[in-house]
């Protein structure tokens, strides 16, 4: 082996020589971005390339490998470029990466140089020494095995390092890669073969087209068939394979496939490839005669010699034509004219179309399928439909006035000739195909008889058809008469013939019926078969009158619907002369009431002069004879009208001088009474007793009276309003409150009714009022002479009495609460405020007496109380005055509370020993002297109270030399009272104070805090106590806050020593 030759040139310009070393079998080259490199090598001395990381390993055929440190970055794209070069040539390499993970090299044309001079830099133009051996598997140097050789590297190469950044690595010694001999040139083949891809069973997935051959190892390969072209590089063994699939698979036709392989060198050699056919397009199918589509229509002379259908194919392709159940098959003539006939008893003959399907298929199986329409038109056909004889289907007069119209059916286009009777007429024929045609009245004769008719269409394509009917004619009523008479012998009906009521009768064509008018009543006369008709008339239905004639009418209408109309004269004679009541109103409104019932009344009508009259109201008849005028008068007595409320008929009957009688009706209310007159007993309120509240709103009165009456009038305590009364005789009325007493007593309810007729009634009821609280009255109870609540007063809760209306509820509202007051029968009401309603301040408070008594009232009434329960500050002790064994006097700092000194001696008993009464003030404190000396072993206990009652006090710890302990620990009852709020322990030594739970809490009533104030000089003893991490600062002071109990507090001065 011989050393390649290598050029690096920079990204700026320079340029470094150096060689890949003959004795090595690994050469590592380090790249930088933007460099190029170009190598002494023909493409088929590089077998192969990879990938190491960012390295990229190049393998020659003898075994060398070369390695290109850095040329890739992180995401595999080369930073530098890469050249080979022998002979003058210079061709660059793109790596392109394979399907699998392989990486290829591409060889191209060396595009112009830089900037920074001429090709010639790179370009070797010797010839190459790398021996071409023939590599075995298990010889070939892996990537990994390549990047391994890195850790064996004896030594750096002669070339260093060079400038522009790129280095040589020297090979590694003993190299040599084993296996010798040349490798085994691959010649460029195609394999031939025949593609044919056609038919309808082809799928997507059999659209594929392969070609396959060998050529030296990375050639690149480049095939065609027909406008597609796919391009492959040959794999390490020389094989290579081109797919056409999808967007590369070749369209319908003919190729052979053509092949350029260009091996690593350069050498290109041109190949035939296979032959290849696709055909997937079904041939096509095209009519030219028999079918809808070319406008073919098979006619009743079509019919007869079969029914052909004919076109154009494919030559060669077999064809099938399906109609029905019947296939007919061919094939397309070389020419490419096909043709097919179905015999008559394969197609039926008739009116209708339907499928032709055809089917060609051609050599390769593709199959085209199009399905046609047969139109078959062989018959035609014609209807008579009748006559425009109405319903009944029969050419009555009328109709036949008007002109005969004859109508039916036939296919549209057709033309149809009609014949009635021998008169022939042209129809015509609508877009619907309904065809009509009209003889006039001239044309067709008349009488009662049968026509006919005969009709022919021809269609539009030549078949015909005919048919024949008949059409009824009826066109007058036939024996219609009158046979009967009325009034007997003279014609004339009386009043007594009348009583029969009148008929009338005749004959008329059977069938026929007949409307008889007489008197302006309408009435159907009944027609037997044999055509005879009746119709009767009753006597209520006789006109009355003086010999008046009246015409009846008669309509016969036979059963074509023609009519004919018959009248007679009918003279009526039955009335008995005139008679009336009069229209005008008994008693004014035709209503008697009492009073009038009382005076009598009077009941007036007319009549013919002379006659006479039996008039009847109710029972009662009386008898009048009618005046020269035609009036008459009949009196009724009162004893002849009964009371009540009923309407009384009235009737006049009258007598003519031939007998005839009449009689005319009528009748008149009585009402001498009001019905129903109540007043409601339902409560009137809730408790049917009126309250302030409901005397607010106004009162509302109800009850009942007679439906109609006219006034309601109702009255209380003096005052009176009308009430509304409905159409079903309920009345009410509303009082305003001004109108309603303002009291506690009972008043009558009076109503007073007028009814329709005039009657006049009264009914009344009792109503209570109780419309306020008749006495209210109370507060807080004090204690003592002080008007002022303290904290010792509320602590028990403040009692609050007074005086209410027996039977009332008391409520207090006080605090935001409202409290619920006991009250007795004679109306004293009490409530004790609890403690939890007042607020441990000096405040004003609202307190609200509320009343409400049995009716509803309510008052109330506000008492505003003074309430201090702030309990005054601990006296402050300013100094002591001391005198052998004892004490003479205290010093306290002034206030505006009242101070007192008292002594709390060693067997525990407590005495006041001072107060300011006997003070003196010296600059801003009190200076209470002692009577007596307070000896040794005694405290004292300073207090003060304020305006209100409310106290506080110091225990003060005096020095006793013979003793430095003070035991609390059991309860002194004589402090009670005091309040003691504060400890003072800076006026003894060294002072030992022991307390208990109990003595803390009964220190003071009115406070749950104690304050312990002293020095470090002293100890609190406090079992039980809770030391907390809060502290209180006051007057620069800090105190530690200890728990006790379930809501006790103690400050303790922090300079104390405590025992908990």
């Amino acid at each position: 082996m011989k050393p390649i030759s290598f050029v690096a040139r920079g990204g700026t310009g320079s340029v470094d020589r150096g060689n890949v070393s003959a004795d090595q079998n690994f050469t590592a080259i380090q790249a930088s971005a933007g460099g190029e490199y170009s190598f002494n090598l023909r493409q088929s001395d590089i077998v192969r390339y990879g990938r190491a990381g960012t390295n990229l390993e190049i393998t020659l055929a003898d075994g060398r490998v070369i390695l290109l440190e850095n040329f890739f970055d992180g995401s595999g794209t080369p930073v530098a470029k890469l050249y080979v070069s022998a002979d003058t040539y210079i061709s660059e390499v793109t790596l392109v990466d394979g399907a699998n993970g392989e990486l290829y090299g591409q060889y191209g044309v060396a595009e112009t140089w830089g900037k920074y001079g001429a090709g010639d830099d790179l370009i070797f133009v010797d010839g190459t020494e790398v021996a071409h051996a023939a590599m075995g598997q298990e010889e070939e140097v892996s990537m990994l095995g390549a990047v391994g050789l890195l850790g064996g590297l004896g030594g750096v190469g002669t070339a260093a390092a060079v400038a522009g950044g790129i280095g040589v690595l020297g090979g590694v010694a003993g190299g040599g890669g084993g296996g010798g001999g040349t490798p085994v040139y691959v010649e460029p083949t195609v394999n031939d073969a025949t593609v044919v891809i056609g038919g309808d069973d082809v799928t997507e997935a059999d659209q594929v087209v392969e070609v396959t051959g060998t050529a030296q190892p990375g050639s690149q390969v480049v095939v065609t068939i027909g406008e597609e072209v796919v391009t492959v590089v040959s794999d390490a063994n020389g094989d290579w394979s081109a797919t056409f699939a999808g967007e590369t698979f070749p369209a319908d036709g003919g190729y052979a496939a053509g092949v350029v392989i260009t091996e690593p060198n350069g050498t290109v050699t041109g190949l035939e490839g296979p032959s290849v056919t696709v055909d997937l397009t079904g041939p096509a199918i095209n009519l030219a005669d028999g079918v809808q589509s070319t406008g073919d229509l098979v006619t009743s002379a079509d019919y007869s010699d079969g029914v052909e259908i004919s076109g154009t194919g494919e030559a060669g392709a077999a064809l099938t034509v399906t109609i029905g159940s019947v296939t007919h098959e061919t094939v397309v003539g070389e020419d490419g004219s096909w043709s097919v006939t179905f015999s008559t008893s394969e197609v039926e003959g008739g009116e209708y179309e339907t499928d032709v399907t055809i089917v060609s298929t051609d050599s390769y199986g593709n199959s085209t399928t199009t399905v046609e329409t047969l139109v078959v038109d062989t018959i035609s056909n014609v209807t008579f439909g009748g006559a425009n004889g109405g319903a009944d289907g029969v050419i009555n007069g009328a109709e036949h006035g008007g002109g005969v119209t004859l109508t039916g059916t036939t296919q549209p286009g057709s033309s149809v000739v009609v014949t009635l009777d021998g008169v022939q007429h042209n129809a015509t024929v609508d877009a619907q195909g309904n065809w009509t045609v009209r003889y006039s009245s001239s044309e067709v004769r008349t009488g009662d008889y049968t026509g006919n008719v005969s009709v022919t269409a021809t269609d539009a394509v030549g078949n015909s058809s005919s048919t024949t009917g008949t059409v009824e004619f009826d066109t007058l009523v036939e024996n219609y008469t009158i046979n009967t008479t009325t009034g007997g012998s003279d014609n004339v009906v009386s009043a007594s013939e009348a009583l029969n009521g009148v008929n009338f009768g005749g004959t008329v064509e059977p069938g026929s019926t007949v409307m008889v008018n007489f008197a302006g009543i309408d009435r159907a006369a009944n027609v037997a078969a044999n055509g005879s008709w009746t119709v009767s008339y009753s006597a209520g239905e006789i006109p009355q009158s003086n010999g008046s004639t009246f015409t009846m009418t008669a309509v016969a209408t036979d059963g074509a619907g023609n009519s004919s109309t018959l009248t007679q004269g009918v003279v009526v004679d039955n009335m008995a002369g005139s008679l009336t009541l009069s229209s005008a109103p008994i008693e004014t409104d035709n209503i008697i009431n009492a009073a009038e019932a009382a005076d009598g009344v009077v009941v007036r009508g007319t009549s013919d002069a002379g006659n006479l009259v039996q008039v009847q109201m109710g029972t009662a008849t009386v008898n009048v004879v009618t005046d020269a005028s035609g009036n008459w008068t009949a009196n009724f007595g009162a004893s002849q009208i009964a009371g009540g409320q009923y309407t009384a008929p009235i009737t006049a009957t009258t007598t003519d001088a031939a007998g005839n009688s009449r009689t005319v009706t009528g009748s008149v209310e009585v009402d001498t009474e009001v019905r129903n007159l109540g007043v409601s007993v339902d409560n009137v309120t809730t408790d049917n007793v009126i309250n302030g509240a409901e005397r607010d709103d106004g009162v509302t009165f109800s009850g009942t009276t007679e439906a109609g009456s006219t006034s309601v009038v109702v009255t209380i305590d003096g005052v009176s309003r009308n009430a509304t009364v409905n159409s079903a005789g309920s009345w009410s009325v509303t009082f305003p409150k001004n109108d309603l007493p303002d009291a506690e007593d009972t008043y009558q309810l009076q109503v007073a009714v007028t009814d329709r007729a005039g009657n006049t009634a009264t009914a009344s009821r009792d109503v209570e009022f109780d419309t306020f609280v008749n006495a209210l009255s109370g507060g807080a109870v004090q204690e003592g002479s002080n008007t002022i609540f303290n904290a010792s007063e509320i602590r028990d809760g403040i009692t609050v009495s007074g005086q209410v209306e027996a039977g009332s509820t008391v409520t207090v509202d006080f605090g935001g609460a409202t409290y619920n007051a006991t009250v007795d029968a004679n109306g004293n009401w009490t409530l004790d405020l609890p403690a939890s309603a007042f607020s441990a301040e000096e405040y004003s408070a609202d307190l609200v007496v509320n009343a409400r008594d049995a009716a509803g009232n309510v008052d109330s009434l506000t008492q505003t109380i003074e309430i201090d329960a702030a309990l005054p500050d601990t006296p402050e002790i300013f100094a002591e005055t001391s005198v052998d064994d004892g004490y003479a006097a205290v010093w306290v700092q002034d206030s505006v509370d009242t101070q007192a000194v008292y002594e709390v001696a060693q067997d525990n008993s407590v005495t006041l020993i001072a107060d300011e009464n006997g003070a003196a003030r010296v600059g801003g404190n009190n200076v209470f002297g002692f009577d007596e000396i307070v000896p040794d072993g005694s405290h004292l206990v300073v207090s003060a109270t304020d305006a209100a009652g409310n106290v506080s006090s110091t225990f003060m710890a005096l020095d006793d030399p013979g003793n430095s302990n003070i035991d609390m620990s059991s309860v002194n009852t004589g402090l009670a009272g005091l309040e003691i709020e504060a400890i003072d322990l800076t006026f003894a030594e060294d002072t030992n104070l022991t307390l208990s739970l109990n003595q803390i809490e009964a220190f003071a009533e009115n406070s749950t805090t104690l304050a312990i104030h002293g020095g470090d000089d002293d100890t609190v003893n406090i079992t039980g106590a809770v030391k907390t991490t809060a502290t209180v600062s006051e007057g620069g002071q800090t105190y530690d806050v200890y728990t006790i109990g379930d809501d006790h507090t103690v400050l303790i001065d922090d300079d104390i020593t405590v025992v908990i």
